[in-house]
């Protein structure tokens, strides 16, 4: 239902999420902060849950998702890995997917792991452009920040 260049395309949308969330400004230039919320439609939501499915954060619109942003205390010494990116296309305009995650402390040496789990996605095409409709990031029981 989706090609080969859509699954690159939610690839990248994936790597500039997180390029924005560390910080990094060396290829997508510009506000983090806005380039984060920008990975998201205009409505899109994000939500950031325990293992118990208890709601650390839930806010939607990208104004919101910006204003969020601003309050993330370690974005210059954390880095994000992803890995196991999963996509099930719905349609040719919509996606399930979800990917594990773990977040390390850069301050550090050695790096030690601030917060693990995995992404529950629903990604959408918007005007032949793919975002997030809804994000939530599920922490793994042990997670530091579980």
């Amino acid at each position: 239902m989706i090609s080969d260049g859509d699954r690159l395309d939610i690839y990248e949308l994936l790597a500039r999420h997180f390029y924005a969330l560390d910080g990094l400004n060396q290829i997508v230039t510009g506000s983090a902060a806005r380039n984060w919320a920008e990975t998201f439609t205009v409505n899109g939501s994000f939500r950031l849950e325990r293992s118990d499915k208890t709601t650390v954060v839930e806010l939607s619109g990208r104004d919101n998702l910006e204003q969020l942003f601003s309050k993330f205390t370690d974005i210059e010494t954390t880095r994000h890995w992803t890995n196991g990116l999963i996509i099930q296309p719905v349609s040719d305009v919509l996606v399930k997917a979800g990917c594990y995650i773990i977040a390390l402390d850069i301050g550090k040496n050695p790096s030690p792991t601030i917060r693990s789990g995995t992404y529950s996605d629903t990604i959408t095409k918007v005007d032949g452009k793919w975002l997030y409709d809804h994000r939530c990031l599920t922490l793994d029981p042990a997670s530091p920040a579980g």
